[in-house]
């Protein structure tokens, strides 16, 4: 089965949508597809708009840019209403290609915190929640301001649902925010930035997973960890963050194809234990 892989397309408007999507491949090249996360930046129809749009079934997780000025039931409620392909964390689609079955699971993903062990986890957190926006824009139902420890609960519930998940056949997850430091950009290493890290980038002990596909830190990424999951990542990011080279397909300086499409059969065979 062949999947396009997407993630971060940051769009505004319909008219920002039509431009990107006259670049993706056609779709007889692909069976479904991912958007691991961050496909808008809290408008719920354009959301819609955008995963109608695609001829071919697509799945896809909720990135914190989606919930931003509402709550996130809020957001996950309207997804499902609209009867759109939503994995938020305690729910699978199972899809059948060729006579084979994949389950598709996943969810936001959130921060665990613990990436590193140089500071105190609350001290990460507050970092966190003094420069990043999602700590001012997203709500809990009681329409306060969320809170990194929301975050922490969060990842910790999606993270108990997954690892029932672990060395089955044929699994995929999604998470918006992701689950292993191979994702990381080294450059995001250096002082001034790497106190930010624990918000961004999980480091689970993946064993037992074949392939999980994420977005969030708008690098792209396609490796395998020291468990022998590889982790995909294909984040178009900010409009003016990266040059782009526009013909046929988007490349961008930061690894972006809109042409990545990925055979699934490739990442599921073989699993190190």
């Amino acid at each position: 089965m062949k999947a396009l892989i997407l993630s971060d397309l940051h769009q505004y408007s319909i008219f920002m949508f039509e431009r990107f999507f006259n670049k993706l491949p056609n779709k007889e090249l692909y069976d479904i597809v991912i958007i691991a996360g961050d496909t808008t930046n809290g408008n719920n129809d354009l959301l819609k708009y955008i995963i109608d749009k695609f001829e071919k079934p697509t799945y896809f997780v909720l990135g914190n840019h989606c919930y931003y000025h509402r709550s996130i039931n809020e957001v996950v409620q309207y997804c499902l209403e609209n009867n759109l392909n939503l994995l938020y964390g305690c729910n699978e689609f199972k899809i059948k290609h060729n006579d084979k079955e994949y389950t598709l699971i996943g969810g936001t993903g959130w921060s665990s915190y613990t990436l590193y062990e140089e500071k105190t986890k609350e001290y990460y957190k507050e970092h966190s929640q003094y420069l990043v926006n999602d700590f001012k824009l997203i709500y809990t139902d009681d329409n306060k301001t969320i809170l990194p420890d929301h975050y922490e609960t969060l990842h910790n519930s999606e993270w108990n649902f997954y690892s029932q998940y672990k060395n089955k056949d044929n699994v995929i997850l999604i998470t918006h925010f992701p689950m292993s430091k191979i994702c990381l950009n080294p450059f995001y290493e250096k002082d001034i930035y790497k106190d930010l890290n624990p918000y961004f980038i999980n480091n689970k002990n993946t064993s037992g997973f074949k392939l999980i596909i994420s977005g969030h830190v708008h690098n792209c990424v396609e490796a395998k960890d020291e468990y022998g999951c590889t982790h995909i990542v294909n984040a178009y990011g900010y409009g003016s963050e990266f040059q782009r080279i526009s013909q046929d397909n988007i490349v961008a300086s930061n690894g972006f194809n809109s042409h990545y499409i990925i055979n699934m059969d490739d990442y599921l065979l073989n699993i190190q234990t």
